[in-house]
């Protein structure tokens, strides 16, 4: 965890019993994917440390510097075994849903 997690998401994770730390930890992981992807960069291109989402933040302004990226929305959807997460460049909020599949 510590190796792609800010400190303050080291100090969020902490914080949460420790049944759901995996959880969440898979929650700040998918968050900080789904932010690069919407940049258009790589793993490994932006330190995963100093890229701070948070557990639950709905907003991450945008990077300066090289490389850049604009503002984004984002949202997750964690279930029993799954996590999602989704980021937009959009200034409007939006709704994350998971249809079961039968």
């Amino acid at each position: 965890m510590e190796s792609c997690c800010s400190p303050e998401e080291m100090t969020a994770l902490s914080a949460v019993p420790a049944a759901l730390r995996a959880r969440c930890f898979l929650q700040v992981w998918t968050r900080k994917e789904a932010v690069l992807k919407a940049w258009g960069t790589g793993i490994g291109t932006i330190p995963l440390r100093e890229l701070q989402v948070g557990i639950d933040a709905e907003l991450l302004p945008g990077r300066t510097g090289a490389p850049t990226g604009p503002a984004l929305r984002l949202r997750s959807l964690v279930s029993e075994n799954e996590v999602l997460s989704i980021a937009a460049a959009t200034a409007l909020p939006f709704e994350l849903r998971m249809n079961p599949t039968s």
